[in-house]
């Protein structure tokens, strides 16, 4: 009796986990792309491959959600420098070029105040 119980035990908490990774995040970007692999700062990055997943935007604090990495001010990726963050895009700098990257407007949540 003891071990049919373990085993069923078993064979539930084994399933389940197979179920929970077949679960989709509810909380994920539309589009993602999954996260960027190379390093903050790494070089090579098309301006095109940068995907904007989000933005944390208050008065003392500024942050950016690029190819899944969480940027600040003067943070690089792919060579390039984050250098403003507004409420719903970016703009990075490099050596020979300027990108925006913007949010999709459907998904800017404002504030009030």
């Amino acid at each position: 009796m003891f071990k049919k119980a373990i085993l069923v035990i078993s064979a539930v908490a084994l399933s389940s986990t197979v179920l929970a990774a077949e679960l989709a995040d509810p909380t994920r970007p539309v589009n993602y792309k999954g996260p960027y692999l190379g390093p903050i700062g790494g070089a090579g990055v098309a301006a095109e491959s940068l995907q904007l997943n989000s933005i944390l935007y208050s008065e003392t604090r500024q942050v950016a959600v690029i190819n899944g990495q969480s940027l600040k001010v003067g943070d690089k990726i792919g060579g390039l420098t984050l250098e403003k963050v507004w409420a719903d895009k970016v703009n990075l700098k490099g050596a020979n070029q300027s990108v925006v990257l913007s949010l999709n407007p459907e998904k800017v949540k404002k504030l009030r105040r």
